[in-house]
């Protein structure tokens, strides 16, 4: 019984240590995902190194989700051809 409790116990705290790890994944992503936005509205950087952030950024998101690729693009490829659209030039791809 005293183990089978241990035993939960552990597999709690992995668990937990697991949510923890990807908790704290997404929130790095959602950092790189605001700081894009903020590279594409607020700063004069070139258009080839937001290219070049959009990449990174996709990768990251292969890597966390990879079966939401779909949904990654839904969401936030569309928001920044939009910014980009919008506060760039109209005619961005």
């Amino acid at each position: 019984m005293v183990l089978c409790v241990r035993a939960v116990l552990f597999l709690d705290s992995v668990l937990s240590a697991i949510v923890e790890i990807s908790e704290q994944a997404y929130r790095d992503f959602q950092r790189h995902v605001d700081r894009l936005c903020f590279l594409i509205v607020a700063s004069d950087c070139p258009d080839n190194e937001i290219d070049v952030e959009r990449l990174h950024l996709r990768a990251q998101a292969m890597s966390l989700f990879p079966e939401k690729i779909p949904l990654y693009e839904m969401i936030y490829e569309s928001r920044f051809r939009r910014l980009l659209s919008q506060f760039r030039d109209p005619n961005y791809r």
